[in-house]
């Protein structure tokens, strides 16, 4: 079974699977939801 990808032309390290979010250059899934800042 291969993995399917679609490129996004706004990151091109970034592709979408049907998993989720893939960051090709560390081979690791990337989170949809990012943590607030802590405002000082």
């Amino acid at each position: 079974m291969t993995m399917s990808v679609l490129s996004l032309a706004c990151i091109p390290e970034i592709r979408l699977t049907d998993k989720g979010l893939v960051d090709c250059l560390n081979f690791k899934f990337v989170d949809l939801i990012a943590e607030k800042p802590d405002a000082k």
